[in-house]
């Protein structure tokens, strides 16, 4: 087969080694979707990036994971969502991966996403308790911080008083010193 895209793949499949474009690579994961070929959709999902195989639509919009719920692939879909592909996206009749599975008799693979999407809340929940404490850790320390400024401008105000009066002080040394100068040239 010759280059007709820029945007190609080197393929090697049971016909020999050739160079074809990743949306026909989509098309083979399609019918291998269709063969019930896990291991040939993990080679061919190896070979393009998560986007091509999650925008790729058939005729009814669907995209290749609905068509793994649609066949009653549970193992392909199981990986294709592992892989990246979405359960939201939906296809032409607005139905989405989770639609598709709300329907199927799939058990296993609805079990599958249930318990994918409970781990991702709980960590998600975890993370939320870890953030939460991190910001109540740096509130208390801000108040740390406050106080320790209100307390320095209480020092610096007190040392600023404090200085005033040493210049007085000061002042009425150098005068009273003046003054016996005066005196002490007098005598």
């Amino acid at each position: 087969m010759s280059r007709t895209s820029t945007n190609t793949t080197s393929y090697f499949g049971s016909f020999g080694s050739s160079i074809i474009p990743q949306s026909q690579i989509v098309d083979h994961i399609r019918s291998a979707i269709l063969g019930g070929n896990l291991s040939e959709v993990e080679r061919l999902c190896s070979k393009i990036s998560q986007n091509d195989v999650s925008s790729y639509r058939d005729v009814y919009g669907n995209t290749i994971l609905h068509t793994a719920i649609l066949l009653g692939r549970p193992e392909i879909a199981q990986y294709l969502i592992n892989f990246g592909c979405p359960l939201t996206t939906s296809n032409a009749r607005g139905e989405t991966g989770y639609d598709l599975l709300a329907k199927s008799n799939i058990g296993s693979l609805v079990k599958y996403v249930h318990d994918s999407e409970k781990k991702k809340v709980e960590t998600s929940q975890m993370e939320t308790r870890s953030k939460t404490a991190k910001i109540q850790t740096l509130e208390t320390e801000v108040r740390s911080l406050e106080s320790a400024n209100l307390r320095l401008s209480k020092d610096n105000q007190d040392l600023t008083i404090e200085l005033g009066k040493r210049k007085r002080d000061i002042e009425e040394l150098e005068t009273q010193k003046s003054n016996l100068i005066k005196a002490s040239r007098k005598k």
